[in-house]
């Protein structure tokens, strides 16, 4: 298939898989879930920093963009990119702003990655895991003008832009810093999926098919965004 083929429609998973569970466990479901689903292009888990050795070797196919080893324990996202893809950049947002979870106790600053696919006119991915609402003003504040920076940098304009994960907010809100303010103010839309996972994006029309939870607490969101035209160079692989 051409370059331009392949990334027509995006096809991209992602999964909060839930943190402490034992590590083959999550990969083996994973890897059964991608087998029986033609091997979406893209994957995006979160919660899943013990997690990564093992997707890597259960899921050959793919590269994965994480932290390395000894990164900070809220590098808790990563994303995976099939190999017949070309990835052409890759970094991450990383908050400076504590947070605390439900549970109790303070966390260091979340970390996003962004992945870029394809050149001029390709996809950027942001895989994104919010910090809950409760007591977290600063950190959510943070985490907002972040991404609002991002999608108004000039790489970001010349890509489809696609913000996803665990939002942590309602797919039907307006309220101020929610992912229906971040989608109006960058001028995008949100593709809801399943409670608060979603996805914000812009010159793109996608889905959200909610699968299943395979042992987490969330379930498993099958998305597809097909690209509007952004008036650039057709992407490259």
């Amino acid at each position: 298939m051409t370059a331009a083929g392949l990334l027509a429609v995006l096809t991209l998973v992602s999964w909060n898989a839930r943190v402490h569970r034992t590590p083959a466990d999550v990969a083996r479901a994973l890897v059964e879930y991608v087998d029986r689903h033609d091997h979406p292009k893209v994957i995006v888990l979160h919660e899943a920093r013990e997690y990564v050795a093992a997707v890597r070797a259960g899921l050959p196919g793919y590269r994965v963009y994480a932290w390395r080893r000894g990164g900070p324990k809220s590098a808790n996202t990563f994303v995976l990119v099939r190999r017949d893809l070309r990835v052409t950049y890759w970094s991450r947002l990383r908050m400076a702003t504590a947070w605390v979870g439900p549970k109790g106790g303070v966390q260091p600053g979340r970390v996003f990655p962004i992945v870029d696919i394809g050149g001029r006119g390709g996809y950027r991915i942001v895989g994104v895991h919010r910090s809950t609402a409760a007591g977290n003003a600063s950190a959510r504040a943070e985490e907002f003008a972040a991404l609002l920076k991002l999608a108004a940098r000039r790489s970001t304009r010349r890509r489809t832009l696609v913000i996803v994960g665990d939002l942590n907010g309602s797919a039907t809100s307006m309220a101020p810093g929610s992912p229906g303010d971040l989608a109006r103010r960058i001028g995008g839309h949100v593709v809801p999926g399943d409670g608060p996972d979603m996805a914000v994006v812009r010159d793109a029309d996608g889905t959200g098919t909610p699968g299943p939870a395979l042992g987490s607490d969330h379930r498993l969101v099958a998305y597809k965004f097909t690209r509007r035209s952004l008036g650039t160079k057709e992407a490259t692989r």
